[in-house]
């Protein structure tokens, strides 16, 4: 079964301040316009085409696409793009809003390297063996530009034309030991009528987050209606999702009377995350596809002999004809077609109108709902629910991108020749991350802690739990403990930080404490500073998470915020046919 990958590359909107959701690169030279400062970002993507492009960046920019931002010291897409290696796609695609593909691109340059070398290496010393031709080239990856709002519009009216087979949706965030083909397995024995298979996980990891960050953790809470199916042969599937917000404003959880009619006996679970993977079959495209194209397919006409209503059918290929007779016990497959030793029946699909400008997230509880809401029953949307021995994360939020750098330190710390440096006096953990241009001074201690390239350290400084980007500059006798300090920033001497967020070039005077603070820089109008707009009460802290409107559904892959807090757009109960 060959199966396309598309990843997605959201803005990371949750992730603030450290990516650039929806407003240009920033610049910290007050000198320079606003024009002059776009120009010379445009021309360093352009033009840098190396591994040090992402460095160089950060010496201009106080951000970095999400794609981008450093899991012990790699770009977190390069994790997924080695998990899409090992699960032998047939094609990986990789998409991302227009104003950063380049960026994205430039930035895995030196990955795309070291990956073509890696297969020579492995072609070398297998040349000579039996199992050579096993060895194939490594998959092409492809980078797709998106100009679209939202992702389900992105696959609508820009990746739907690209698809020609089974696919997956993954994001381009997450970290997990789990072999990509448990999920290709699962998918493959799906129920006949499933369209597609969405992934959850349960988060197996305690943080330790402040109460700021457990309130708003608790309202981006979910309720996940799914049924188990126990009592009969079929795959646990996905029956509708509601946010805390929702169930806060009603004071109760709603769940339809037809639903439970369906299913009486369902399960609802706020432990389940969504992990934005969606095993999708070729059939959905057919729903999915814009207006007057998917109902030109079921559109009736009338029968000028008999005056009945028919239903045109949609033309079928030389594949639907042999999935057509698999029935008819006359009829005999051409000597060149391949007989699978399983057969899917074909579903003989009614194309429901799907909204798709929208998150993917939510065309797909809108796929969900649709196989309960009707008295016709419609075509399922299973549900895969990771065991709990396994280890997923979604680095979507910034609680969960530290569990990811500490998940890899971890794996660094277990392996067989790693131990404690000491280096002019001072000590370097096994479970710590260091690059090789980093300057330590001496009696300092890094434990459990990344530290980026070109990170100068002074003395006696105390680094636990946490992740310092690349030009980060520390003063004497400074305390980190569970810290993320943006590229380029300087911190004063004798500060001590503990749970805080330093965006970059960020300057934090000496003699300091702060707890829970997230440090951001602030840009004033370009009419009394010369500096570029931005005004983000968010990444302050100060102000509630905002409503949902349709330009932040672009960012609804990163993060599961208010995901689902519309209302039904129909108000039937499901008892008759719309």
């Amino acid at each position: 079964m060959s199966i396309q990958a598309f990843v997605f590359c959201g803005k990371g909107s949750n992730l603030a301040p450290f990516t650039q959701p929806d407003f240009p690169f920033q610049t910290q030279n007050k000198d320079s316009t606003a024009a002059t400062s776009g120009d010379k970002l445009n021309e360093l993507v352009n033009s840098a085409l190396d591994s040090t492009v992402i460095n160089e960046f950060m010496q201009h920019s106080t951000r970095l696409p999400k794609a981008l931002l450093p899991i012990g010291n790699r770009p977190m897409i390069e994790y997924v793009l080695d998990w899409c290696d090992q699960a032998d796609f047939k094609e990986i695609n990789v998409v991302a809003p227009v104003d950063e593909i380049e960026l994205i691109e430039s930035g895995l340059t030196s990955f795309l390297s070291l990956r073509k070398q890696q297969f020579e290496l492995i072609y070398k010393a297998l040349s000579n063996s039996n199992h050579s031709h096993h060895l194939q080239d490594p998959k092409k990856i492809n980078f797709i530009p998106s100009k679209a709002n939202s992702t389900g519009e992105s696959l609508q009216k820009e990746l739907l034309p690209r698809i020609n087979g089974d696919f997956v949706i993954l994001p381009c965030d997450f970290v997990t030991d789990i072999p990509p083909q448990v999920l290709v397995d699962q998918f493959r024995n799906r129920d006949d009528n499933n369209l597609a298979m969405t992934i959850y996980y349960k988060n197996s990891l305690d943080s330790s987050i402040d109460k700021k960050q457990q309130q708003k953790q608790k309202q981006q809470q979910f309720f996940t209606v799914y049924s188990e199916n126990e009592d009969s042969e079929r795959q646990p599937i996905l029956l509708d999702v509601y946010s805390q917000r929702d169930v806060t404003k009603t004071k109760y959880l709603q769940i339809r009377s037809h639903l439970l009619w369906n299913y009486p006996n369902l399960t609802v679970s706020t432990k389940l995350l969504n992990s934005f993977i969606y095993f999708c079959s070729f059939e959905l495209c057919q729903l999915l596809k814009l207006g007057p194209q998917s109902m030109s397919r079921q559109a009736s006409f009338k029968d000028p002999f008999t005056g009945n209503q028919q239903q045109q059918n949609p033309p079928t290929t030389d594949d639907d004809e042999d999935r057509n007779h698999d029935d008819d016990d006359d009829y005999k497959p051409s000597a060149t077609s391949i007989q699978p030793t399983y057969f899917k029946k074909k579903n003989d699909l009614i194309l429901d109108p799907i909204n798709c400008n929208k998150s993917l997230s939510k065309v797909f509880r809108d796929l969900s709902r649709r196989s309960w809401q009707h008295s016709k029953p419609r075509e399922p949307i299973g549900i895969f629910i990771l065991p709990n021995e396994t280890l997923f994360i979604r680095a979507n939020n910034l609680n969960a991108y530290m569990d990811a750098n500490r998940f890899v330190l971890k794996i660094k710390s277990q392996t067989m020749f790693t131990k404690n440096i000491q280096i002019q006096s001072a000590a370097i953990g096994a479970d710590a991350i260091v690059d090789p241009k980093c300057q330590i001074s001496a009696h300092s201690n890094v434990k459990m802690s990344v530290l980026g390239t070109q990170a100068n350290i002074g003395s006696r400084c105390r680094v636990a739990g946490s992740l310092l980007f690349p030009g980060v500059h520390l003063g004497d006798e400074v305390i980190l403990e569970n810290c993320i300090i943006g590229p380029m920033a300087k911190i004063g001497s004798k500060c001590k930080l503990s749970n805080c967020y330093i965006e970059g070039h960020y300057v934090v005077e000496p003699k300091n404490n702060f707890k829970g603070e997230t440090l951001a820089n602030v840009y004033l109008d370009e009419d009394e500073e010369d500096e570029l707009i931005y005004d983000d009460s968010v990444i302050a802290g100060e102000s509630e998470i905002a409503e949902e409107t349709d330009s932040d559904d672009r960012s609804d892959e990163d993060s599961d915020d208010s995901e689902y807090t519309d209302e039904y757009e129909y108000e039937d109960d499901g008892l008759f046919e719309r």
